[in-house]
């Protein structure tokens, strides 16, 4: 396989990916949208509130994180190899949390 043919295998299968996860949160919404019409959000409000991890730790941008660490891993790398000067390798989450190239990896 040439390296341009595994590039675009790897493509389109992060597109897979990103579009299952886009399609699952998708059916998550309307699974809470159905809860929230039947038991109404204070109920729902409640029952989140008795659980332990109702108060999630703040949030902590780390690289794994990142849409640009997560389709290409080397991009973090080549920059680091450049020695430019906002680049810490290897990476680490105080990287990430000032890191000017930074976009998160969600689907929503």
């Amino acid at each position: 396989m040439t390296p341009e043919m595994y590039q675009i295998s790897e493509q389109e299968n992060r597109e897979s990916q990103q579009d299952q996860r886009a399609e699952e949160w998708g059916f998550a919404t309307l699974e809470l949208a159905e809860l929230v019409k039947r038991w109404g959000k204070d109920a729902i409000a409640r029952e989140l509130a008795k659980r332990p991890d109702a108060m999630p730790a703040p949030f902590e941008k780390t690289c794994g994180m990142c849409q640009h660490h997560r389709l290409n891993p080397e991009h973090c790398s080549l920059r680091a190899a450049a020695d430019l000067d906002y680049i810490s390798f290897p990476a680490t989450s105080t990287h990430a949390e000032n890191c000017q190239f930074f976009t998160e990896d969600c689907p929503f």
